[in-house]
């Protein structure tokens, strides 16, 4: 990464800049020009305000997501894509769909709690993308679904 102080990316129109330096937190990464944030802390700023204010969030999410349809269709579309592409001809059809059945009945016994199909290694994985065949699928409570953002655990996942 290029070092740029705050004033060039500022002349130069830019949002962020990186010095090398760290920040008090030390992380060593690009921070904002309008308030000097480390992007790292911001992060995690912003992530411990979305687990404070989950109702917030989600009228948040659901108002970017009105006013921005075109990109919820192109991101749905890239996920189905990514499923289709990644679903091998031998794929088990009928006892992968049981996982959807068995998602929908959890909802049901437990009174409206939304349950997710979870593919244990993702589709979509920076480091490792999986397969939608039924031995990567999982049936998990949404929130711990979205808490795991399309990553794979080394530590407690194996290679088998």
């Amino acid at each position: 990464m290029d070092i740029i102080s705050r004033k060039e990316a500022k002349e130069k129109g830019l949002i962020r800049y990186f010095t090398g330096e760290p920040c008090k937190h030390r992380h060593v990464v690009e921070r904002f020009v309008i308030t000097r944030a480390c992007v790292e802390c911001h992060k995690k700023s912003a992530r411990k305000w979305q687990k404070d204010n989950p109702e917030k969030k989600k009228e948040g999410e659901k108002k970017w997501q009105q006013n921005n349809p075109n990109k919820v269709n192109a991101r749905e579309a890239k996920r189905r894509a990514s499923k289709l592409q990644r679903t091998p001809a031998w794929a088990d059809l009928e006892k992968i769909k049981s996982y959807y059945t068995l998602a929908k009945y959890f909802e049901f016994i437990t009174l409206g709690i939304k349950y997710h199909v979870d593919h244990i290694v993702p589709l979509q994985g920076k480091n490792v993308c999986g397969l939608h065949v039924p031995d990567n699928l999982q049936v998990l409570r949404f929130d711990h679904n979205c808490s795991k953002n399309n990553q794979w655990n080394w530590e407690t996942q194996s290679h088998e």
